[in-house]
Parts: C-alpha cells; structure tokens; sequence
C-alpha cells in the first residue's frame, strides 16, 4: 500500500527518527515490536534514517519486519540536521489521522498504542491541545529538581512544556502549528517568556514549537505515568550517555479517565500550577509565579510568589509539609518556605534570592544527606580527574 492512501488516513502511525545509532535504533524496535496493538488493527510504521552514510544501519532498517501493518522506509539522501528531519517527520501527519513520533533513544511502554489511541479519540476535536506526550517527566528538567504534579482523578494534566520524548500528534494539531510556522519569517525566542537554557537552544525543532504554545495559548496532554522513557544517549545534543531522564514506565493496560479541558490540572512552562492564581484571588498580570527560583524575568510584577529568600516584604506565607509542592498554597498550609512577596515593599535585610535550607530539605525527600555527599565528592574527582587529564595533554 502506499502511504499516500485513503485507508492510511484513518489509521495512527508510528514514526521512528534515527541518524547514525544502529544500537539505539534496535532498542527502540524491539520495544515497538513486544508493545500490544488492538487485534485486527493496522498499524503503520515509518523508518525515517537522516543521511550518515551508515550503510550497516541503512541495511537493518531496510530488512527489519514489522508484523502489525504496513512499513515504510525513508531514508534521506542529504544531510538534514535533526531540527529539519523532526520537521518533515511531522508532516507525515498528511498521510495519517496521527502520528506518534519517537527518536531512536526513546523507549515506548508495552501499552503506549492503546494510550494514544484512547487520547486522539477523545481530544481530537478539542483545539487547546497541541500534543500528546508518552512522556511524564519527574523532575523540572531546566533546574534538574523534582517535580510532580496535583493528581485530581483523570489519567492526564495540562503542561505548556513541549514533549520531545515520546509524542503524538493528530493531522489537525500538525497543520495548525505548521501554519504558524509559516509566518514566522523573523522568528526569536527574545519576546516569549522562556526558561533561560532554552534560549542557547539553537539546533532544537522544539523551541518553534514551544514558542507556538505560548503564543496560542495551547497545552500539551502529559500522562501522570509515562508510556516512554529516555535512555540519553550520547548524540547530536549531547557528547555523553546518562539516565537522568529515565522516568517510571506504565506496564499495564487500562480505560483511561479522561477529564475536559477545563477539568484538567494545568501547568504553564515554568512548572507552576495556574490554578494558584485563584486559590490566592489574584491575575496573572499582577503575580508572578516562581516556585522553583528560576523564572529571572518575575520581578517587574507588583507580587511574587517563590521559595527563594528575596529582599522584599512577605505578604503571606506557607509551610511546606504537603506533596506536590503547590496543595501547601490551596490548603494555606502555615509555616515557611514559600512566600508571596511585595515586590513594592522593601525589607532592610538583605537576602541573597537563594533557597531557603527547608525548601532543600523538602527536596531531598528522606533522602540520605551523607550519602548525598559522598555522591557529590566522587563527582568532583572524576571531574578534577579529567581535567588534569587534558592539561597534561
């Protein structure tokens, strides 16, 4: 069949993007070959190889057999980088009802097909979803502290940070951020409110999509348990191999309660809660959320609300005893550690915008301090290691 048919049309489509990993590549279909697919569905498969010259890869990918549908095979004859072949990988989606799309480090769950499958059924219409993330991150990535967000009794919340681990995408979704996209001639990442990493990323498709999140005012689905992990390895944006981002993997199937846009926990870029909003009865445009210390344009609103230790009056603050971070807020848990500022009303005694030792201590979570440390020396000598290694050179 070709992939430009009318059936195909109908059908959800699994993407895999490799380059050069002949290795990462076979993980990632073997986990797409064990994974349940509905019996008597076909499911395509699309094998997209940028240009590496690696014949040995080229050769795999050709002969591998994919038993559930059809398989298509792409291989690029020039260098695109990985920024254009995410591009062209995604208008695919002309082909298919949706496409989920994983890079050749991801590994999907046994029972990600049905989790998608569930979710373009029952979000399609529903234009304030962008994307569909596998992937449910533990951790603030931009700050590399955990995360986990309010659970209120649907399988899925709202997350303005674009999944790159793991998505999908219907043809609805695709086509309206690809006409955005085409009327950003003079595209920069300089008017948007963006995490400060993200804007030294120069080779990412993502930062385009991120960009169109923000300015749409849209979100992406992310499933309280991941239907894919990262296995990090090394790459085009990164020279090292780790599994820092390995996350917990969903190894079950199940009817998946769905909740309306509306009904959804929401958190906007910088992992904050919006709901926080209304439980302190104050607007976006005069408070400036920061839990994790990290948003550095807060500070031109009258309020901020933070856990770092800020030179300015506090208005209010709340213990932290309650997990996730922000039920301390909604249930006006007193004590300290987070604080709602004045950023009007100066205090005399001057604070350095670093945490306060409680908000450490609730991070860590149980959390051996000894071992912490020792972690942390062992750390520092192979990195004094290294170092002398390449003065001596």
């Amino acid at each position: 069949m070709h992939i430009n048919s009318k059936e195909n049309k109908e059908k959800i489509a699994i993407v895999v993007v490799g380059y050069n990993r002949q290795n990462s590549i076979r993980r990632l279909l073997a986990s797409l070959s064990q994974a349940e697919y509905p019996k008597d569905t076909d499911v395509p498969l699309v094998i997209s190889i940028d240009c590496s010259n690696n014949q040995e890869l080229y050769q795999y990918v050709n002969d591998f057999e994919w038993p559930f549908g059809e398989k298509y095979v792409n291989i690029q004859t020039e260098r695109l980088g990985l920024k254009k072949h995410i591009l062209q990988c995604g208008d695919l989606t002309k082909y298919f009802k949706a496409i989920v799309l994983f890079e050749d480090d991801i590994y999907a769950g046994r029972y990600f097909y049905d989790y998608v499958k569930q979710a373009v059924d029952y979000y399609y219409d529903d234009d304030n979803i962008a994307q569909i993330s596998l992937y449910n991150s533990e951790v603030n990535c931009y700050v590399n502290l955990p995360f986990s967000p309010v659970n209120n009794g649907y399988d899925a919340y709202a997350s303005q940070d674009v999944s790159t681990w793991g998505e999908c995408w219907t043809d609805k979704m695709w086509y309206q951020f690809r006409l955005w996209l085409d009327h950003q001639s003079d595209f920069s990442l300089e008017k948007y409110d963006v995490p400060q990493p993200m804007r030294s990323w120069t080779r990412a498709w993502s930062i385009y999509f991120i960009a169109y999140i923000l300015e749409s005012n849209k979100y992406v689905l992310t499933p309280y348990i991941s239907h894919s992990t990262n296995f990090g390895d090394a790459g085009e944006h990164s020279d090292t191999s780790n599994n820092f981002v390995q996350v917990n993997l969903m190894d079950g199937e199940r009817d998946y309660s769905w909740g309306s846009f509306a009904d959804m926990v929401k958190y906007e870029l910088f992992y904050n809660n919006i709901d926080i909003y209304n439980w302190l009865g104050m607007t976006p445009s005069e408070l400036s959320l920061d839990l994790y210390n990290f948003r550095k344009g807060c500070r031109h609103k009258r309020f901020v609300l933070t856990t770092a230790k800020l030179p300015y009056t506090v208005v209010k603050s709340f213990g932290l005893q309650l997990r996730p971070l922000e039920l301390n807020i909604k249930e006006r848990i007193e004590g300290h550690g987070i604080y709602l500022y004045d950023t009007e009303s100066e205090e005399n005694e001057l604070k350095n915008g670093g945490h306060d030792t409680v908000f450490i201590e609730y991070l860590l979570h149980g959390f051996s301090g000894k071992e912490l440390l020792k972690y942390e020396i062992a750390k520092i000598k192979i990195f004094l290691s290294k170092r002398f290694k390449k003065i001596r050179k």
